[in-house]
């Protein structure tokens, strides 16, 4: 009896290791791992590489078959060297760029693209995997990428690899139609669409703005299609400050719309490769410097903002769903608020008429408004402006709904205003009295306009009587200012006038009808 339970178990066991049959392994833009595959663990994409290999060992013309199996390889490739670089950031003394050395790994999909095109060199395929085989982006040869789109015209996995390098050489024609074709192709999820109009609607026509490369092709086929912001240069790190020799040769092209490819050009020719190698650190603080020190407004966006911390974190400063260069101390928290009131469009989360998100990239959309929201929210509350706080706070939950994450959790900042408990204001009524003439017998008026300390004293006394809803309707607005005069920099006076003694005799404005009339009955 025993000898058949084993049987059986073995059986059990041989069955399950040949379960797994071959799938289809999808690449994402520039043929890296999808993220909404990422659930899949390195061992599937190991078994399946084993299982494709297999297929392309029976059939070496199989186009399908190499591709199953260059995708898996690479897959497994780039879980691998995920773990490796997390593992080298964790040790002490480690810096962000550290390398990773992978040339020992198993998974060696270079190799796979190598013998692919041996076998299949008139193939889209072969071709497709040449091109992306690199881990650079950015690449010395893109006639691999060509062939393979004058092969398929029309095959969509090209179409990202295509716009990138349009928009390196400047080819403004192909540019637009391989926007227009992503456009048409519905590559880009409404999520997507909607973080890159944002991005864009936050700067100025002329603003220059580093950003991911999935952003890239997101923001473009908006400047193309839609023709949002089209002024505003859209780069990569890699570009404006290359770390490999087959990026410099399309540095001069992007930096000479931003009129500094001179300088550029300067640091490039005057080391050999070697040295670019050894001061990569020394090498790239450099172009950076250089890049941010042109005449254009820079912005950095929020998923490409580690790549600068260790060098630049103090002169970049949140503007919303970027980080804005500047070499003075700034504080953007006005922009940010109008970003949100004005610029934004947010309906997509507010009134949840997207899908939720399926994969921890559609999750990140949504990391990318915490940092500016969370300010806001404490800027509204430390500004008494109570129904804007609430907002704010319902927009900070409907995130955390989108995204799993609860920041209101254990959180001191959204306990429920607890509203400041005052001494009795001592009000000098005798003085004040001495201040109004009389119209008549019944009506007087006051000689001179109402302070902002009068008009504080009377809102002390609203919060120590606990009417906090009139309270809330006689608060002022301290943004009218900027709302009025638009065109006017009017941020001192938003920040002090309202608040700073030195302001404690002026008279008292952008208060609403309803608080006048309650200043006067009281």
């Amino acid at each position: 009896m025993k000898k058949l339970i084993y049987i059986g178990m073995m059986c059990v066991f041989a069955l399950s290791a040949f379960a797994q049959e071959p799938e289809q392994i999808e690449l994402g833009p520039n043929g890296t791992l999808v993220v909404r595959t990422n659930k899949k663990t390195i061992e599937y994409f190991e078994t399946q590489m084993k299982l494709w290999e297999k297929k392309v060992h029976q059939n070496k013309k199989d186009e399908n078959a190499w591709l199953n199996y260059f995708a898996a390889t690479k897959c497994a490739y780039q879980m691998e060297l995920t773990k490796k670089w997390e593992e080298i950031q964790t040790k002490p003394g480690s810096k962000l760029g550290m390398g990773v050395d992978m040339s020992k790994s198993k998974f060696q999909h270079q190799n796979i693209a190598q013998e692919a095109y041996k076998n299949l060199p008139n193939s889209f395929e072969a071709n497709y995997m040449m091109h992306f085989k690199d881990k650079y982006y950015i690449k010395n040869d893109y006639s691999y990428l060509l062939k393979a789109h004058e092969i398929k015209p029309y095959d969509t996995k090209i179409l990202d690899a295509l716009i990138e390098y349009y928009h390196l050489v400047n080819d403004t024609v192909n540019l637009k139609k391989t926007a227009i074709e992503i456009a048409n192709s519905n590559l880009i999820s409404t999520n997507e669409y909607n973080l890159a109009y944002n991005l864009l609607t936050e700067l100025e026509e002329q603003a220059i703005l580093l950003v991911t490369y999935q952003e890239l092709v997101e923001c473009i086929v908006l400047q193309q299609t839609k023709n949002i912001k089209p002024k505003v240069i859209i780069t990569t790190k890699n570009v404006i400050a290359p770390t490999n020799q087959d990026e410099f040769q399309y540095t001069d092209i992007t930096l000479a719309r931003m009129g500094i490819s001179r300088r550029i050009q300067e640091i490039i020719t005057s080391g050999n490769q070697k040295e670019l190698q050894e001061n990569h650190t020394k090498v790239e603080r450099n172009y950076l410097q250089d890049f941010f020190n042109v005449n254009q407004p820079v912005y950095v966006s929020l998923n490409s903002i580690n790549t600068f911390k260790d060098d630049f974190s103090n002169q970049l400063y949140l503007h919303g769903l970027t980080y804005r260069y500047s070499k003075q101390p700034a504080n953007y928290i006005y922009k940010i608020k109008e970003n949100y009131e004005k610029n934004y469009s947010l309906d997509y989360i507010k009134h949840d008429i997207s899908p939720a998100p399926s994969d921890n990239y559609e999750q990140s959309l949504y990391y990318m408004y915490y940092p500016s929201a969370l300010k806001l929210y404490q800027f509204y509350k430390e500004k008494g402006q109570y129904l804007q706080q609430q907002e704010m706070k319902k927009f900070i939950q409907q995130l955390a709904e989108k995204t799993g994450k609860d920041f209101f959790k254990n959180s001191d900042l959204f306990k429920e205003n607890e509203i400041v408990t005052y001494s009795r204001a001592e009000i000098d009524f005798k003085k004040l009295q001495e201040s109004f003439v009389a119209l008549n017998a019944v009506e007087h008026i006051g000689k001179f306009e109402v302070t902002n300390g009068e008009y504080n004293l009377f809102l002390k006394n609203l919060k120590q009587s606990k009417n906090y809803d009139l309270y809330y309707k006689c608060i002022y607005d301290s943004t009218r200012w900027s709302s009025a005069f638009p065109t006017a920099y009017h941020d001192p006076m938003i920040d002090f006038y309202h608040h700073h003694p030195a302001y404690a005799n002026y008279p008292i404005i952008n208060i609403p009808f309803e608080g006048a009339v309650e200043y006067c009955n009281g």
